[in-house]
């Protein structure tokens, strides 16, 4: 729509300019034409002036023939009472031309030069207008340039919010796909339960029955014909269906590598949006050794960790990342998360990534920080703003960067957030290590302040309470 006004203002500043400069050609071919019959006017009354003097200057005698003016005429004057003027004939039997008198010529060249004049103003008058057009037109032309600066601006915005996009729905994509796996998995312990008990049944309905054939022989040797065809059958049945078994063992595997949490212990939680860099904090500050990748939802369930501090030792858990949405439409790895910090003693270590690397917008981490920071607000809280060494140096505060062109539509807090992070925030780098020292002490005395808020009764959740 702007595009398409801009070409209309464009089409009539240039149909103006035309017609003006047609009218100024006009104007100027017709002030030519008239100066130039103005020069030949005025050259002939000066011819004709010059002409009167000289006859003036002649003897009576030789202007008059027997008494009588030029052409036989006994009235020079013509019949005027005005004596100075004279009557010339004209050239070739042409009537006589009356000459003007100064007084007329002086007054005629006056009116002309008073036309002149106006003429004159008029076109200056005009000449400023076009000059103030071509101002408007220079000043559109700047206007036009800032417009189009502006639109390239957006274009390369709407590139990276469709970049944004493509990256949320694969987030998206990924995380309904682990859902199914959830449910598959779900699925698949009901069923390998069910195969096993379905198992046993069959091998006690048969270890029954051969043992009543059993009972029931009249010799020791058939007894032991009917126990070893028993143990044959039994045999048979258990390689035919000895999978459940193999499942179980499997199950029973992976519930032992699931995690204990002792209720009594201080725990720091690590939340974030997902791929912002919790999984490394969490090697650096426990023994946990959670898989660190760089995609989302690398973390796919509560992974624990352990910290020592004079000889107390406290729990630390990774968390599955959070994303901008409502409760309802959370998937049961983001439900796990809010599970911890609503059932367990923790103290948040919240991690933040504000080089927008994580796949999630700095202004949606923003959002996602702000609601957990009012609904857990009451815990003990300490900021991490990771990966610092894709970024410039934290700002000095109170001075913004001026190439954030995004910033436009954010109010001054998402702008803030995005320079300088939460306030008290802690910057570090996993990778040169900045700031790693300063988390680890901060660390530890938050989790002495846990374990203090503890064994004083005042833990901030009624289920760990009870």
């Amino acid at each position: 729509m702007a595009g398409r006004k801009v070409e209309v203002l464009e089409g009539e500043l240039g149909q103006l300019k035309t017609d003006f400069e047609e009218k100024i050609s006009d104007f100027q071919n017709q002030f030519s034409s008239i100066h130039e019959k103005m020069d030949g006017r005025f050259a002939a009354l000066e011819d004709l002036m010059k002409k009167m003097i000289d006859d003036k200057q002649k003897p009576a005698s030789s202007e008059t023939i027997g008494g009588h003016g030029r052409g036989g005429n006994s009235n020079p004057s013509g019949g005027r009472e005005n004596p100075e003027v004279e009557v010339l004939e004209g050239d070739d039997g042409m009537p006589p031309l009356e000459p003007l008198s100064r007084e007329e010529l002086s007054r005629g060249y006056e009116r002309r030069e008073a036309e002149y004049g106006g003429r004159r103003e008029e076109f200056y008058r005009r000449g400023a207008g076009f000059e103030r057009i071509q101002r408007r037109g220079a000043d559109f032309e700047g206007e036009r340039a800032d417009f189009n600066r502006r639109g390239a601006d957006f274009e390369r915005i709407q590139r990276r919010g469709a970049d944004f996009e493509g990256r949320r729905e694969e987030i998206h994509r990924r995380g309904a796909d682990f859902e199914g796996i959830q449910r598959r998995g779900d699925d698949f312990e009901g069923d390998v339960l069910k195969s096993v008990d379905d198992l046993r049944k069959k091998l006690l309905f048969v270890g029954k029955k051969h043992a009543a054939l059993c009972a029931q022989s009249i010799s020791k040797r058939e007894a032991e014909e009917r126990l070893s065809e028993g143990l044959k059958k039994l045999e048979e049945i258990f390689k035919l269906e000895k999978n459940a078994v193999d499942n179980l063992l499997y199950v029973a595997k992976v519930l032992r590598a699931m995690p204990v949490v002792d209720l009594k212990i201080p725990t720091l939680c690590l939340v974030g949006a997902p791929n912002v860099g919790k999984s490394s904090l969490v090697r650096i500050l426990s023994t946990g050794k959670p898989e660190v990748c760089n995609y989302p939802f690398t973390t796919r369930g509560i992974l624990m960790g352990h910290i020592a501090v004079n000889y107390e030792h406290f729990q630390v858990t990774d968390t599955p990342g959070l994303l901008r949405r409502h409760d309802d439409d959370r998937n049961n790895l983001e439900k796990l998360t809010l599970a911890v910090l609503e059932h367990l003693p923790t103290a948040i270590l919240y991690v933040h990534d504000l080089t927008g690397e994580c796949g999630i917008s700095p202004a949606d981490q923003f959002v996602i920080y702000k609601d957990i920071k009012g609904r857990f607000g009451d815990h003990l809280w300490l900021d991490v703003v990771s990966k610092t060494d894709l970024m410039q140096e934290p700002p000095i505060d109170g001075i913004l960067n001026d190439d954030d062109d995004d910033d436009d539509d954010d109010d001054d807090d998402v702008i803030r957030y995005k320079e300088f992070g939460p306030d008290d925030a802690i910057w570090v780098s996993v990778k040169t290590e900045a700031g790693i020292s300063e988390l680890k002490c901060r660390v530890k005395d938050l989790l002495t302040s846990q374990m203090a808020r503890i064994r004083s009764g005042n833990c901030n959740h009624s289920e760990f309470e009870s």
